[in-house]
């Protein structure tokens, strides 16, 4: 797609423009001083005219929205993801926010949907939970179920600590919701703090009554800036480093996160591993079609959590998980 402010439409805006200003400055300018006018005067049609060419160059501006052909096709590409919308979130419906911040907005009939015939998962926690949904639903078979309790707010561990509407919505889907139904697996995810650490443990343990498996999935790697901006100021060599990224910070974050699930069997998912396979100047930064992995400092697009939830191990359907009095093992597989 070419993002270029069409070539002939940009000459033809100019020369009008210069034609205006050239007569504005004949009219408000040369003819008034021509005439001989008091200085007051003068300086008041000047001042005038300045103002009336600085509108029209503002206007301008504005007509060419912002000058794109300033930026190369890369940049305008890129920059297009500023505006990337995060549908895939159920913002409203199956992720609250403090712009629906109640739990009534959670809708149930949509966001649950537990299947006693199939092989069934619940992805729970914060927004860093909620941009995998429209990847992880994608990426499930037919014999699978993805049930949906996001909220932002505060994080899926015991005890809970943040909005009252987030409070409300884990209370339900980790107290509530897991007792109803017996999944399969749980998937957590979250933009985890040092201060969740020491409450994991039991957290996952609380958890482990009522399912098969739990897995946490770790922090992913962030930006200073908005990751399309950065890619479009810069070379993408030039952003694989520590002044970009807060690889450095992350990391040692997601090394307390392996010891504590080492030390406590809890299955622990390295996403800073994933996409940083060789350290902070080897972050991966778009997919294999240039897509940017992240829309913002760090929540993944459609396209990025797509790529990177294909190589996980968090779908597979496990025969040791599909013992179920409901369930035909041999059809889950």
């Amino acid at each position: 797609m070419n993002h270029e402010y069409p070539k002939i439409a940009h000459e033809l805006t100019l020369l009008v423009i210069s034609i205006l200003l050239g007569y504005l400055s004949w009219r408000f300018i040369e003819l008034p001083f021509s005439a001989k006018q008091s200085t007051k005067s003068k300086s008041r049609t000047f001042v005038s005219s300045l103002a009336v060419s600085g509108a029209l160059v503002l206007l301008m501006i504005f007509s060419l929205n912002g000058l794109p052909n300033r930026f190369n096709e890369q940049q305008l590409y890129y920059s297009s993801y500023m505006n990337y919308s995060n549908s895939g979130f159920r913002t409203g419906k199956c992720f609250l926010t403090g712009g629906y911040s109640d739990i009534t907005f959670y809708n149930k009939d949509e966001c649950d949907t537990f299947d006693e015939t199939k092989f069934n998962i619940l992805l729970i926690g914060d927004s860093h939970a909620a941009h995998w949904n429209s990847a992880f639903s994608e990426l499930l078979n037919d014999k699978q179920t993805l049930t949906q309790v996001t909220s932002s707010g505060c994080r899926p561990v015991i005890p809970f600590k943040g909005e009252h509407y987030c409070i409300d919505l884990m209370e339900f889907g980790m107290n509530e919701l897991i007792k109803f139904h017996r999944f399969n697996r749980i998937i957590l995810s979250a933009r985890w703090w040092e201060s969740d650490l020491a409450k994991l443990p039991s957290t996952v343990e609380h958890l482990k009554q009522y399912s098969d498996e739990v897995v946490v999935i770790g922090r992913t790697i962030e930006y200073y800036q908005y990751l399309p901006r950065v890619l479009a100021t810069n070379e993408i060599s030039d952003i694989k480093n520590d002044n970009q990224n807060k690889y450095t910070e992350l990391k040692n974050l997601d090394d307390d996160f392996k010891k504590i699930a080492n030390e406590n069997g809890i299955k622990y998912v390295s996403l800073i591993d994933v996409l940083c396979p060789q350290g902070y100047n080897a972050c991966q930064a778009v997919t294999a079609e240039s897509v940017p992995i992240a829309f913002d400092y760090g929540h993944f697009t459609h396209e990025g959590a797509l790529e990177v939830g294909a190589k996980l191990d968090l779908l597979v359907t496990r025969p040791n998980l599909t013992k179920r009095k409901s369930v035909n093992v041999d059809d889950t597989e």
